[in-house]
């Protein structure tokens, strides 16, 4: 057992009064326990201390006082298991240095365990003192009754745990919640078929299987089954069989096997007439206008997922849809989560990011960033202002580039003519950037001035292409 001493004690100005009275100089003696080590404080008296010392003795005070003190774990009068049969009264005592909560279980009962509860707190010696009783207990109530300090976190430092068994020969397994139970591949696993009596024999089947225990299945009655190892055998329902004194019963499981498997990347798409997404994942989006992203990831059968849109909060102009579930293929589905922006704001421009996480605590993400313009904008450029063409060819194109904060209308016109987008020789195409008109098989007659007009919210704009066919010599 390793000690160390350190502790100090003071004689100087008002600067150390507050010490003077907390815990650390209270006593002479504390004792701090930590897993295996015990720290031993002993006071020495340091008469003569400088400025800086003092402010650093100060520290130390404060540390001490608030990190190791407050450290020491409540203490539960008696065992920390318990058994007792339906109908008694169940009184625990716990005592700590500070104020102390209770939780214990709650699984619907009927009437509640909180009616049947009586909380009295005290202090008796600088010590807190809480007192549970809980009258006319049921086999539901069988659990684990935790003391811990009402400001501290649940650690080994700060909560202490009694396990109580209430023995009903009515109910050989305590209260079993939920029926479903998510394991993960390569994880530990818990089938939580607890017993209301330790003496009772619990047994785990799979169909007319029983599964017996060692070293991969271990069972312990305030827990459940313990799986070493969570693998896909341990997939579908179980059975837990509980035997005492000529009495059987049973408890249907169903173990939700989930692979230990990162989720796909998340796919993000934006719906909105005025709007695009560029290979940058870039929207442009104009002032007032509505935009909806919608997050998509593909799952496999038995996944199951979270799709979420951090630092988004909802109102009655934002609004997040509930996910969606869709079969695309006899093991494959997509989720998918809707976000629609109604009447954007310049405050709304920013990088939208989509999470997905799976029951593993794993996770993926896609992010777009969406850009707000007052107005739209629109302007075109030909590639080649002026192309010749041969008779008996099999194609010539004419080609515009497109530089546009929106998704633009594109008309094409053959001597101020409409070209009809179901023209059988001149075929059509247009991506974010660029609008291509294909002539197939051009004649003499296709010469002539062929136009582009590209119409937006706020800006139209044109650009014009000479064509000449020309007969071969």
């Amino acid at each position: 057992m390793l000690r160390f001493a350190v502790s100090i004690s003071f004689e100087v100005n008002t600067t150390f009064q507050h010490c003077a009275k907390t815990n650390v100089l209270r006593t002479s003696v504390k004792w701090v326990k930590a897993d295996r080590i015990r720290i031993f404080f002993l006071l020495i008296r340091v008469t003569m201390i400088s400025t800086t010392t003092l402010q650093f003795l100060t520290c130390i005070c404060a540390f001490f006082t608030g990190a190791l003190i407050s450290a020491d774990p409540p203490v539960i009068t008696g065992p920390l298991e318990i058994q007792l049969k339906a109908g008694q009264s169940l009184n625990i005592t716990c005592t700590g240095d500070t104020n102390i909560n209770w939780t214990y279980p709650s699984y619907n009962q009927v009437p509640p365990i909180s009616s049947r509860i009586v909380k009295t707190d005290s202090v008796e010696s600088e010590k807190h003192i809480s007192r549970l009783e809980i009258s006319q207990l049921q086999y539901d109530d069988t659990g684990t009754f935790l003391c811990t300090y009402a400001d501290q976190s649940r650690n080994n430092w700060t909560s202490v745990a009694v396990y109580v068994f209430v023995q009903d020969e009515t109910h050989l397994f305590a209260a079993l919640s939920p029926p479903i139970i998510l394991v993960v591949h390569g994880d530990r696993g818990v089938i939580p078929c607890r017993v209301t009596n330790p003496q009772i024999n619990a047994t785990l089947w799979k169909g007319s299987t029983l599964l017996k225990e060692g070293n991969k299945l271990v069972y312990n009655p305030t827990v459940g089954f313990i799986i070493a190892s969570v693998t896909v055998y341990f997939a579908g329902p179980f059975t837990c069989r509980a035997s005492m004194n000529g009495r059987t019963e049973e408890k249907g499981v169903f173990l939700q096997y989930l692979e230990n498997v990162k989720p796909n990347r998340p796919t993000i798409t934006a719906n909105h007439s005025n709007s695009y997404v560029d290979e940058g994942d870039l929207i442009n989006v104009v002032l007032n206008d509505d935009l909806t992203l919608t997050c998509k990831v593909l799952i496999t059968s038995g996944q199951i997922v979270r799709l979420e849109w951090p630092g988004v909060q909802a109102s009655g102009r934002i609004v997040m849809s509930d996910a969606v579930k869709q079969r695309i293929e006899s093991n494959f589905f997509t989720v998918s989560r809707n976000l629609t922006i109604h009447k954007i704001r310049n405050s709304d421009e920013k990088v939208y990011s989509c999470v997905v996480t799976s029951m593993n605590k794993q996770n993926n993400s896609a992010e777009v960033n969406v850009a707000v313009f007052n107005h739209t904008n629109v302007s075109l450029s030909a590639q080649k202002k002026f192309v010749q063409a041969e008779v008996g060819a099999s194609r010539v194109f004419l080609s515009v580039d497109i530089t546009s904060n929106s998704r633009a209308t594109l008309t094409w016109l053959q001597n101020a003519t409409v070209i009809s987008p179901t023209h059988d020789r001149y075929k059509q195409s247009s991506r974010r950037d660029r609008a291509l008109l294909k002539i197939l098989r051009p004649v003499v007659s296709d010469t002539g001035l062929y136009t582009l007009w590209a119409t937006t919210k706020n800006m139209n704009a044109s650009e014009t292409i000479s064509l000449v066919v020309n007969v071969s010599a």
